[in-house]
């Protein structure tokens, strides 16, 4: 299975994308000269082993006004819902363009997509809100199928 993993972290600078194959170990004595493997479960026992493999890595920067929106948004102490929904479904359709160019870059399609989105707000210590304490980190993610990638059975998501 070939898996495109899509990242943008929060200097907002742009997007990575790394596709990589996943397939199950060979037995030992076949002659596999897989470079990394990554072992299921616990410590591997009674699992099977499965195989990881770079397929190739692109980076695509943010056009200079989408960045300027990306920070502003991370920086605001109020945003308005629209904006952030309309922001939201722009960086869906950026991540799905670069998917598709990396796919067509090292000529392979992936079977499945995962993206966390673009970190809009990170608060790591818990705060008093509402009359709780809670902790936040929000992550806008696109909701639905963008140019024909596979899709959950029952749901929209481009990502998991």
């Amino acid at each position: 299975m070939i898996v495109a993993g899509v990242m943008s972290g929060t200097s907002a600078d742009g997007i990575n994308v790394a596709l990589v194959q996943v397939g199950e170990a060979r037995d030992a004595g076949s002659g596999s000269r897989e470079r990394s493997t990554l072992t299921t479960g616990s410590r591997g026992r009674g699992r099977p082993r499965h195989t990881i493999k770079l397929l190739g890595h692109a980076e695509y920067s943010y056009p200079g006004k989408v960045r300027a929106a990306v920070l502003s948004a991370m920086n605001a102490t109020q945003a308005s819902v629209a904006d952030l929904a309309r922001l939201n479904f722009l960086l869906g359709e950026l991540y799905a363009d670069a998917v598709l160019a990396t796919e067509r870059q090292f000529r392979v399609k992936a079977d499945l997509v995962g993206c966390h989105g673009q970190t809009l707000y990170h608060q790591g210590e818990a705060q008093a809100f509402l009359g709780r304490k809670v902790a936040a980190t929000w992550h806008p993610c696109p909701r639905r199928n963008h140019r024909g990638f596979p899709r959950l059975p029952g749901r929209g998501h481009f990502s998991s």
